[in-house]
């Protein structure tokens, strides 16, 4: 069996994972990954034989096409007492991965009076390149103007850089309330000047929504993953 621990770089950035190969006669096949980076899941030794590695989140996500919720998986390996591995089975074992939380940074909240509401993420699968992407915020547009504050926050060790964000609301931009300042911030305009959000920083963000339909939030820029230490 061979193993190895690799930074993989695709679509949701995932870390650091412990990759598992089995290798025989015709070919060599992945059969786990178990991540090691943001939560530790460590290989046990039940004494019966075999070796049993729990999959990630990533892998179970992926292999199931990313659905809201995806069955955790495992896999056993079948290891004689020479060393020889004979078999590896993968199977469902109880509970979820939410592979929504899987996607890049910065998330996005709706704050009212009862607090913060997630509803999604911003900027998803837009690593290192600037991009324009959208999210609804709403189901249901309003018959009256209202206030409307929207919290982004850079919960996973990358730095995003936002250039513009504001809100469409039936086709029509409406700029965060700071925009309207003498000085506005760097967000207010797509020049390539970047608002710049750190690891564990948040951006409150105050709306004024006219009446009409449902406010989706629009956003361009870019996030860069932090470098392995």
């Amino acid at each position: 069996m061979l193993v190895l621990s690799v930074r993989l770089f695709g679509d949701e950035d995932p870390p650091t994972e412990r990759r598992y190969f089995l290798r025989d006669a015709r070919c060599i096949r992945e059969i786990a990954d178990a991540q090691i980076a943001n939560t530790r899941i460590d290989s046990e030794l039940p004494g019966d034989g075999t070796l049993r590695m729990p999959g990630s989140p990533w892998g179970d996500c992926e292999r199931q096409g990313y659905p809201a919720r995806a069955r955790r998986t495992e896999v056993t390996v079948r290891i004689d007492d020479d060393g020889t591995v004979r078999s590896a089975v993968r199977r469902r074992v109880p509970g979820h991965w939410s592979c929504e939380d899987l996607a890049a940074c910065p998330f996005v909240d709706v704050i009212d009076r009862d607090g913060p509401r997630r509803v999604g993420e911003i900027l998803r699968h837009v690593r290192e390149r600037p991009e324009t992407r959208v999210l609804p915020l709403e189901a249901h547009g309003g018959t009256r103007a209202r206030a409307l504050r929207v919290r982004l926050s850079e919960e996973k060790p990358e730095t995003t850089y936002l250039d513009a964000v504001a809100l469409v609301v039936d086709g029509v931009r409406v700029d965060p309330r700071a925009c309207e300042s003498a000085a506005p911030p760097a967000y207010c305009v797509a020049d390539g000047a970047y608002f710049v959000l750190r690891e564990g920083e948040h951006l409150d963000l105050d709306f004024d929504v006219p009446p009409g339909g449902p406010a989706t939030l629009e956003a361009h820029g870019y996030y860069r993953p932090h470098p392995l230490e």
